[in-house]
């Protein structure tokens, strides 16, 4: 699970002279790093997720302050704490106004407090967060494929707060990056979306890597939750459309942590669906027939089968310059009605017939026996499974 500017702020507001101004709505922003910032130009060269800390060294200007918060916000900065002296007298409603309308948040310290003590704190706590994520992922993918004592790691993920029947599902993500030198960068983009999205949907995280893929583990009881935050993410990712894209797939929800390989083996079926049919989501028990296609081990087998039944077919057409295979396909979607596909591909109702004659002539298929359409159509299933 992200550390959020909330967390951190609930931990250290006691101890240290801290004074909330304005952003609550902004405290699910997660953390990854702080930095103390003076120079407005210095914003282009964050990476996003900081805390960041200001003197105001360089306030010469009325508007200077409200503009630095517009830079940090466009930097994607997690919050910004103001150290009020001689050079930042006060914050202006201006700046509380800005940072309450788009949930920016914003602390002040005053002068006395010692900014060393306030970064040192927050930089430990971030380390340890990061050394129990990493420690809780490690163990995680212990279990889900089975390498060590996986005793050992159950008693792990426990004492970091997962419940023996944690219920547990998977969103494993492609990421394309249109210019491959940004995708450490788009990775962490994303990250940070997924985790400020959550926070906001009150959903634990936590992140895996597999094979080029990201795993994004939602803790959950209740799929039809996951289903809608996967929805809704997918409309907030668009505002990246111009970086990358993704195709993610979804497991179901499983309680435990004995067979989380098989639920595990579920978002990795789903999203080579979601990678073969240029999906944005798909969810594994969507997957319908392919189900069954994508546990079948031996792709010969699917190739054989398609062999069988379409690739006379493709070959008549490649041969005869026809195209009978997007017929069938368009015939089968309309359930074998003549008429639909005459209305349909805008034809004759007689060159449908001749069309049918010519196909079952090529397949040695009757497309008036129900089996035969089955075989048919689960041919096209697994065509565009292969």
């Amino acid at each position: 699970m992200a550390l959020t500017v909330g967390n951190l702020y609930n931990n250290a507001v006691s101890s240290f002279s801290i004074t909330f101004l304005a952003g609550r709505n902004g405290f699910e922003r997660s953390v990854e790093w702080v930095h103390i910032v003076e120079d407005i130009e210095v914003a282009d060269f964050l990476h996003g997720n900081e805390l960041v800390f200001t003197a105001g060294y360089l306030n010469k200007q009325p508007d200077w302050l409200l503009n630095f918060v517009k830079a940090l916000n466009r930097a994607e900065v997690s919050a910004l704490f103001v150290n009020v002296g001689p050079y930042i007298k006060e914050v202006g409603d201006d700046v509380i106004a800005y940072c309450n309308k788009v949930d920016f948040p914003l602390f002040s310290v005053p002068w006395k407090a010692r900014l060393v003590d306030i970064t040192r704190y927050f930089s430990r706590k971030i380390i340890h967060h990061e050394k129990v994520e990493e420690t809780v992922a490690v163990a995680l993918k212990n279990i889900i494929f089975n390498i060590g004592n996986i005793e050992e790691s159950i008693k792990t993920m426990q004492r970091f707060g997962y419940a023996a029947d944690s219920k547990l599902s998977y969103l494993n993500i492609t990421m394309e990056s249109f210019d491959k030198n940004r995708q450490q960068d788009n990775i962490r983009t994303m990250k940070r979306d997924f985790e400020h999205f959550a926070g906001q949907k009150h959903l634990s995280i936590m992140w895996l890597d597999y094979e080029d893929n990201i795993v994004c583990v939602l803790t959950e009881t209740d799929f039809e939750k996951i289903r809608q935050f996967c929805y809704e993410l997918t409309r907030i990712t668009e505002m990246r459309s111009d970086r990358y894209r993704l195709f993610i797939g979804v497991s179901d929800i499983l309680s435990g942590f004995k067979y989380q390989f098989m639920n595990f083996d579920k978002s990795v079926k789903a999203n080579y669906m979601a990678v073969k049919q240029k999906k944005k989501i798909v969810f594994h028990t969507d997957l319908d027939i392919y189900r069954l296609l994508l546990d079948v081990k031996d792709k010969d087998i699917l190739h054989g089968y398609y062999d069988e039944i379409l690739k006379p077919l493709e070959i008549y057409d490649l041969e005869n310059n026809t195209n009978l295979i997007k017929f069938l396909k368009t015939y089968l979607d309309c359930d074998g009605s003549p008429v639909l596909v005459a209305q349909t591909l805008s034809i004759h109702r007689n060159t449908v017939s001749n069309h049918i004659k010519k196909i079952e002539n090529v397949t040695n298929c009757n497309l008036s026996s129900l089996d035969d359409k089955l075989r048919c159509m689960l041919a096209f299933s697994i065509k565009e499974l292969l």
